[in-house]
């Protein structure tokens, strides 16, 4: 059964197909396409003088149209599992449904339809964004161990000088001095008195 949208007493669906021009009419960025756009258009065929004036929308109810690609099989276009079914809606509106078996895609309704896949510029500039998240990871990540690495040495390098402060500090008593932000040791003045080497001078 067909739902007319607006409803009319009688419906002409017309069927094109786009061939060579498909891609100069439609186009989906990051994709190439690998098959004409098909397409189906619905009319008010009530007063067949008027046909063409006013176009329609319509869903099919209770099953599916099936746009037929299979004279595509017999070209290469890459790996058949990226192949998707892409249907251009009204305002350039485009959606992605999958391929079914057969080189086939579904239809509820109106609209043009095709099979995409991703384009080889597509690929590649992929390919070089993942190297390049890649590679930025693994320079942050050298960056961080490199810190972590100065930071530990150097707490490492505060704690034995304050151990071996603490260690001095128990072992002989000295005067400490500081000289602007220095702690140096001092140790006090003491002076020798004199010994007389003969007792026999008067």
């Amino acid at each position: 059964m067909v739902l007319p949208f607006p409803f009319v007493k009688r419906l002409a669906i017309v069927y094109q197909n786009l061939g060579n021009l498909s891609s100069h009419y439609y186009k989906v960025a990051g994709y190439s396409l690998v098959a004409p756009v098909a397409g189906f258009a619905a009319y008010d065929a009530t007063n067949l003088t008027t046909l063409g004036d006013e176009k329609l929308k319509f869903n099919v109810m209770g099953g599916d149209i099936v746009v037929n690609f299979g004279n595509i099989g017999e070209l290469k276009f890459g790996n058949e599992e990226e192949m998707k079914c892409v249907k251009f809606g009204d305002g350039g509106l485009v959606q992605f449904r999958n391929l079914m078996e057969g080189y086939r895609c579904l239809a509820q309704g109106d609209g043009h339809f095709s099979i995409a896949v991703p384009s080889k510029e597509d690929k590649e500039k992929k390919r070089k964004a993942l190297w390049a998240i890649r590679f930025a990871t693994g320079f942050v990540g050298l960056v961080l161990v490199i810190v972590i690495l100065v930071t530990t040495y150097k707490l490492v390098r505060s704690k034995r000088v304050r151990q071996m402060e603490g260690e001095s500090d128990n072992g002989v008593t000295i005067d400490v001095h500081w000289i602007g932000s220095s702690k140096m040791p001092s140790a006090s003045m003491v002076r020798t008195q004199p010994v007389l080497e003969h007792d026999d001078v008067p």
